[in-house]
């Protein structure tokens, strides 16, 4: 199997003090064929100077940039370039693609279900705190003989009927469920 290719990226700005070490700690692994690129964006301190010193065994390209990521992304462009047995990058990724892989994770959709469960509980503890109305109705017919025996009684009965029932003092009770509620419940969000 032939060697793979390896090429080392090192952005740098106003490293002069480090620099030195950094090339010459690669530069030690003796590994063979590695290509060794430094992109400096314009260093105001000694680095430069630095770098000249090593330009007959590492690249240098001294330039200004936008910083370390635009260096990197600089160098990374120039060792695809002077490859061309490496394959082709894969074209951007869509746009819904991370998105679907990450709604079908089963961890996440078991912390979302375990967040929905939580507003559940502190839903119900708020509605304990409400008063809670009952109307009830009813209507019934009485069959008999003994009402027969009244003429003006008449048969039929019905019932209206209403309570409402409101907490007036729990002693903290209910805020003490609204915080019980809100907590995670016994092995909730534990992996």
């Amino acid at each position: 199997m032939g060697q793979v290719p390896l090429t080392i990226v090192t952005p740098s700005l106003n490293q002069d003090r480090y620099i030195a070490r950094t090339i010459d700690s690669v530069l030690s692994q003796g590994v063979s064929g590695v290509e060794y690129l430094i992109f400096d964006g314009g260093s105001t301190d000694g680095t430069a100077g630095i770098l000249r010193a090593y330009a007959d065994r590492v690249h240098v390209t001294i330039e200004p940039d936008a910083g370390q990521a635009e260096a990197s992304a600089r160098a990374i462009a120039q060792a695809l370039r002077a490859r061309p047995d490496l394959p082709p990058l894969p074209g951007p990724v869509p746009a819904g693609l991370p998105l679907q892989m990450l709604e079908r994770r089963p961890d996440l959709i078991a912390a979302e279900r375990r967040v929905a469960a939580a507003f559940n509980r502190i839903g119900q503890a708020k509605a304990a705190e409400l008063p809670s109305i009952r109307l009830t109705g009813n209507v019934g017919y009485l069959d008999s003989d003994i009402l027969q025996l009244k003429q003006d009684y008449s048969n039929p009965s019905a019932g209206v009927g209403a309570k409402l029932v409101a907490p007036l003092y729990t002693g903290g009770g209910l805020q003490a469920q609204d915080q019980v509620r809100g907590l995670p419940c016994e092995g909730e969000g534990q992996q």
